[in-house]
């Protein structure tokens, strides 16, 4: 970040950019909201998938015969499979006609892990490679969730509606995240095998919906585009190359208003997202569909939060300081979180032995709603942030390598013991190193 300032060249190229496209009339298609949906839904599918085992970590153990260091290892798969596939999707999206396929192969990965997830349905160790491969299915198709919203709201979405579809799409996963927390615990209470296998078929039946919808019509360009950058970044697909991956890699890797940028971005985004995850195993004295309502809870207000930034960030450019002062807000709210749950407080206790909300649950929901809200919304920015200062490189690369230290970070958080004082402090090192 440090100002920006190396990079005002580049927020000045792409602001020309936008300014001159205001008198050039494109066509717009209604089908564009009809991309927007279907992508979304791919979106939430990929994180609901991705997040499923963790609320439900007591009734894997039970119904599954998996321990929590399993898991974590299910959560883990998300980042380690998607960081050695990153590239090659990124380069795959940029090519020519290179955004249908990667979206509809993509989209058939989370439905064949679906497929397989269904198909476990007791404690054999066969079950139990079936549901490893299931989450590699899914963790694969994850470069594409997230590295293919910045071209497609490019290529169907004019200059004034752009941020608003970008924080949709970015913001579908997390919202996936957040149905898992909730609809986990809320189906599968007994915990029994019928249960289960209710929450799958249910599941399946989603990734079936959004298989045929990819499958019948899913262009990765409108036939007119609605501006000028959306017909340039159609010519660059035309010409991208190896050549050009390597460039825009490199310059991500050597940028440092890049590199600051990406840091704070999987610091905040990624540590949070996989301790949401997680949260039914650090508050494991709790009952179950009350941790899930408290991840719900402050992931989808978030996830809103994040649409509402992004419709802001449409009429108003004070990026830097909005993206500031939220990391800033949330280091406040998540270290009072810790502070919190380690017993700080007398008489807040967070859950009585029986495992029913205590005293300190009010607070405790308050403020992991806030936090959740505060990094949930600071996600479009990152992304908006990230194409003013790579202008004029590759959109799905740039939010590849982004997305990668997003995933980073996540990797760190699942790897390292003391989670607490990790969570609660990054968030302050990425509002002072901002």
């Amino acid at each position: 970040m440090q100002d920006f300032q190396g990079s005002n060249s580049n927020s000045e190229k792409l602001l020309d950019s936008i300014n001159s496209e205001n008198s050039v009339v494109g066509k717009l298609y209604l089908s564009r909201f009809y991309i927007l949906a279907v992508f979304s839904l791919f979106g939430f599918m990929q994180g609901l998938c991705w997040a499923i085992p963790g609320p439900l970590s007591s009734a894997y153990s039970t119904l599954y015969s998996v321990d929590n260091d399993l898991v974590q290892l299910y959560v883990n798969l998300g980042p380690i499979v998607y960081i050695p596939l990153s590239l090659p999707f990124s380069f795959w999206m940029d090519s020519p006609n290179g955004v249908r396929r990667s979206v509809v192969f993509s989209i058939t990965l989370v439905f064949l892990g679906q497929v397989l997830r269904t198909l476990a349905s007791d404690a054999s160790a066969q079950s139990r490679r079936l549901l490893e491969a299931s989450y590699i299915l899914n963790a694969a198709a994850g470069p594409v969730a997230m590295g293919a919203v910045g071209k497609l709201s490019e290529a169907w979405f004019p200059p004034t509606q752009r941020a608003t579809a970008t924080a949709v799409m970015a913001e579908a996963n997390v919202l996936g995240v957040a149905a898992a927390m909730l609809a986990g615990p809320l189906i599968v209470s007994g915990p029994t095998m019928s249960q289960m296998q209710v929450y799958n078929w249910g599941l399946l039946g989603l990734c079936a919906l959004m298989q045929v919808c990819a499958m019948c019509y899913f262009p990765g360009h409108p036939p007119t585009p609605p501006s000028n950058s959306a017909s340039q970044g159609e010519a660059k697909e035309q010409r991208f190359s190896l050549t050009a991956l390597r460039d825009t890699a490199y310059f991500t890797l050597t940028s440092r208003n890049f590199i600051v940028l990406a840091g704070a971005y999987g610091l905040c985004t990624g540590m949070f997202g996989s301790w949401a995850t997680v949260l039914s195993i650090n508050l494991s004295g709790c009952d179950a569909r009350t941790v899930g309502w408290l991840s719900f809870s402050m992931t989808v207000v978030g996830g809103v939060g994040g649409i509402v930034v992004g419709l802001a960030a449409d009429k108003f450019r004070h990026l830097k300081a909005s993206l500031v002062g939220l990391i800033a807000a949330s280091a406040l709210c998540f270290l009072a979180f810790a502070l919190l749950c380690s017993g700080a407080f007398s008489g807040f206790t967070i859950c009585h032995q029986d495992g029913s909300p205590g005293p300190g649950m009010v607070p405790l929901f308050a403020l992991s709603i806030l936090g959740g809200l505060f990094v949930n919304a600071s996600i479009p920015l990152f992304l908006e942030l990230s194409l003013e200062i790579s202008y004029p490189r590759p959109e799905a690369t740039v939010f590849i390598m982004l997305t990668n230290v997003n995933n980073l970070g996540c990797l760190i958080f699942l790897s390292i013991p003391n989670t607490w004082f990790v969570f609660c402090g990054r968030p302050l090192c990425c509002a002072y190193r901002s």
